[in-house]
């Protein structure tokens, strides 16, 4: 009985603590090449079924804004200073948005750094690099920050 007892227990812990700890990493397993980590990126991720997709629902958002509507209107609320900015839409006009996969996700339970492999016209792969840092302000998920190779 003690044992039975025991077991249970041990079990009903096992099981919290799995569905916590599941909950609470976005990414299970992250693939490294060299070539990749060096540019901040990895080259696999495994993310978590039961992630808060919130943040990249944000990012995303972004992203999509820039590839339908342009960089000039997706950008207008994002805090940057007038040089990058207009860096940013030279090199989003000159190097269009096409697709994006999502590859990685890091930071603190209120920002969010996330990274994608990216395809821009003219190229034809997912080559390039770019990062989108959201952070929870309330109970929203905003953009803050936005880097890209081209």
């Amino acid at each position: 009985m003690v044992k039975l007892l025991l077991l249970a227990s041990s079990a009903i812990v096992v099981v919290f603590v799995g569905l916590y700890w599941a909950r609470s990493n976005a990414v299970l397993y992250r693939f490294d090449k060299a070539a990749a980590k060096s540019t901040g990126g990895p080259s696999f991720s495994i993310f978590n079924p039961l992630r808060d997709r919130s943040p990249e629902h944000a990012a995303e958002g972004l992203l999509e804004q820039i590839k339908t509507q342009g960089c000039v209107q997706a950008m207008t609320n994002l805090p940057l200073d007038q040089e990058r900015r207009q860096y940013l839409y030279d090199m989003e006009e000159t190097h269009r948005l096409i697709s994006w996969r999502l590859a990685n996700r890091e930071g603190a339970s209120n920002k969010i750094k996330i990274f994608y492999w990216i395809r821009r016209h003219p190229y034809n792969d997912f080559n390039r690099q770019l990062w989108v840092t959201v952070e929870k302000q309330g109970e929203q998920w905003k953009v803050v920050d936005y880097e890209s190779w081209y």
